[in-house]
């Protein structure tokens, strides 16, 4: 998100309210707790009761807010000043890949404006590139904890407004709080590397989210064949072409700049089960192949309504009937003291990751037409698309220092560059 509300804690029960969802990410019972029960008198929360996690943190004299309608819906108000809610500070990290991404962008030759709300003023993405064709691209850079629907409603109204949204993480980790955004939307992550590399320029490489469509042999594919059942034994070699999505990366700023020039477009593949969808970047020479083959494109607006990028449907309402205390979500005690759920716990299986989503198999008995166009690979661009960000540890004596430059590949004498590589297309077992 571009800006996070800072959380509000009820200092008597303990629970976290969240501004950043329209319902605090509560049940409707905390609420009608603070503020009372629609229909009956209006409660005012008084001074100490709910105190901004912010304020706290940076030891403000007065951290003390309270709920106030503005239109159709509750927003946080400072006590005594009446001011609006605080935003928790972006990042080293999440500053740093902004500013990284709007000069890629402009290095491209494009315009680049960061902190761009859309005309409706519903969401500010983090940098929006204008593209060669006029068409904007909403970056948006992600680095703490989001939920799903936060990313679908985002997107939606990115769409809405006519803007395509790219979301970028760097976390891997199983169970990640960014994971949510994998798949809901167009999605890429990236090498880690420290803040300051970011800003330097520093070799960093996207690694998901980016694949190219390609046609094997049958024999060439690792595994069994994808077509095999096992019924009667498992088939090695069918003897056909297979087209698959492979997965490709490149650099950052080559990302950035052809995704703004309309070389890389955003598609929406359904899986086998129809219930899952795997959203990724491609060439558009391989959408349109891979749409000839299918017989369909694979847009938002052509899939099925129910894996369409669109608002999450709201929480259903709190029943009629008035829970016991023992019963109420107000004053259940859970694990941890903060009232709420960890997001590892709220986060369910939506937040996959995308090898996790099994695409449909394409069959031919003959080579394509064009496949020394789409089969060929350059030995350079091979050896730099699995280098990774780490520095060469090549001594120059001449210069007495370490080489340091950046990607490399793992060999017996150590970590080199492409420059000092003793075999560029040959590594380490």
């Amino acid at each position: 998100m571009a800006q996070e509300l800072a959380l509000i804690r009820w200092t008597e029960t303990g629970i976290i309210l969240d501004p950043n969802h329209d319902d605090f990410d509560v049940a409707p019972t905390v609420i009608h707790a603070l503020r009372g029960a629609p229909g009956g008198p209006r409660r005012t929360i008084k001074v100490g009761v709910l105190e901004c996690q912010r304020c706290v943190e940076i030891n403000r004299s007065s951290t003390s807010v309270y709920l106030r309608r503005r239109g159709d819906r509750l927003t946080v108000a400072h006590h005594k000043s009446d001011e609006g809610p605080c935003y928790q500070p972006e990042g080293p990290e999440h500053l740093a890949w902004k500013e990284r991404i709007a000069t890629d962008a402009e290095r491209a030759g494009f315009t680049a404006v960061m902190e761009s709300s859309t005309k409706d003023r519903s969401i500010r993405s983090d940098v929006v590139i204008i593209g060669a064709q006029g068409q904007e691209v909403a970056w948006e850079v992600q680095m703490s904890r989001i939920r799903a629907p936060q990313v679908l409603k985002r997107s939606h109204s990115a769409l809405r407004q006519g803007r395509s949204p790219s979301w970028l993480t760097t976390d891997r980790r199983a169970g990640s709080p960014t994971r949510a955004l994998i798949n809901r939307a167009p999605w890429s992550m990236v090498t880690q590397i420290v803040p300051e590399q970011i800003r330097m320029g520093r070799a960093a490489r996207v690694v998901g989210g980016l694949r190219n469509f390609a046609w094997q042999r049958c024999i060439e594919l690792p595994g069994r064949c994808p077509e095999s059942t096992g019924i009667g034994g498992w088939t090695y070699d069918c003897g056909d072409w297979h087209g698959s999505w492979e997965k490709v990366t490149v650099p950052v700023e080559d990302f950035v700049g052809k995704t703004a020039a309309g070389l890389y477009v955003p598609i929406a593949v359904p899986g086998v089960d129809h219930n899952s969808v795997m959203r990724m970047w491609v060439r558009p020479e391989d959408h349109e192949a891979y749409a000839h083959e299918r017989g369909r494109r694979f847009t938002e607006q052509d899939l099925p309504e129910h894996l369409r990028i669109a608002t999450p449907p709201p929480r259903a309402p709190a029943g009629t009937r008035r829970a016991r205390s023992k019963e109420s979500k107000l004053h259940t005690t859970r694990k941890g003291g903060t009232g709420m759920m960890s997001a590892e716990a709220s986060m369910p299986v939506e937040a996959e990751l995308a090898e996790q989503v099994h695409l449909p198999v394409l069959t031919r008995q003959a080579p394509p037409t064009d496949l020394e166009v789409s089969a060929g690979v350059d030995e350079v661009d091979a050896w730099f698309q699995v280098a990774v960000a780490e520095p060469c540890s090549r001594y120059l004596g001449s210069q007495e220092r370490m080489c340091s430059a950046s990607p490399t590949r793992l060999y017996p004498q150590g970590r080199r560059c492409f420059e000092h590589a003793p075999n560029a297309f040959t590594t380490m077992p």
